[in-house]
């Protein structure tokens, strides 16, 4: 995946609970994407184990900006495939920010 933007938006009602056979991990990144801008958002669930998670090639995400986003609070928060609890960042990205992100009670 190259160059996405996904800016000022509104999710609501993430409950994998609810939703049966979806994930507990909101947003998933994986394959290593390029240019990819997650920016401005609002979140609102419950019961989610991740707030973003990574999984595949490690060191494989390039200019990844993941800023100015409110989540609600999850039980890992950035997390991922084989990482400890707030590795998977730096183990999962080659260059980018994470910054700015509010987390919701």
């Amino acid at each position: 995946m190259r160059t996405v933007t996904i800016t000022g938006n509104r999710f609501t009602d993430l409950d994998p609970a609810k939703y049966r056979g979806g994930s507990s991990k909101m947003i998933q990144v994986s394959g290593g994407p390029t240019d990819l801008t997650i920016d401005a958002n609002s979140f609102q669930g419950v019961g989610l184990s991740s707030v973003l998670y990574f999984y595949g090639a490690v060191a494989s995400a390039v200019n990844l900006r993941v800023t100015n986003n409110t989540w609600p609070h999850s039980t890992y928060g950035v997390f991922g495939a084989g990482a400890s609890v707030g590795k998977a960042w730096p183990m999962f990205v080659v260059s980018g920010t994470l910054a700015n992100n509010v987390e919701t009670p």
